[in-house]
């Protein structure tokens, strides 16, 4: 078993156990909440983010991807929902993420 298999059943019977309905959620929903809850929208240290995309079966390259992450030299944040474009059409994302539409509503 890889690692990143090991760490995916490690956090679903983690949210089993809490009862929390994270693991219902897409991957990259739950990569954002789990650095939401530990960092906010702060910047933090791009290695920490590229573990936990491990552990959640993602990429940050994906979570940018998905317009919900920004990465400078070696540091990541999630975006704040006014820093998230005004234009943003949800027929035309092709990485549509719990995160993202829920963020979208509240900058509207």
């Amino acid at each position: 078993m890889s690692v990143r298999t090991a760490l995916a059943l490690i956090n679903g019977m983690k949210d089993e156990l809490l009862g929390e309905s994270v693991e219902e959620l897409d991957k990259d929903t739950r990569w954002a909440v789990t650095w939401f809850d530990e960092d906010g929208f702060a910047w933090g240290e791009a290695g920490k983010a590229n573990l936990l995309a491990n552990a959640h079966a993602t990429a940050v390259n994906g979570l940018v991807a998905d317009g919900i992450l920004e990465v400078k030299g070696n540091q990541v944040r999630l975006l704040r929902p006014e820093e998230l474009p005004a234009d943003w059409d949800p027929r035309e994302d092709t990485r549509l993420t719990v995160w993202e539409m829920t963020h979208h509503l509240l900058r509207v």
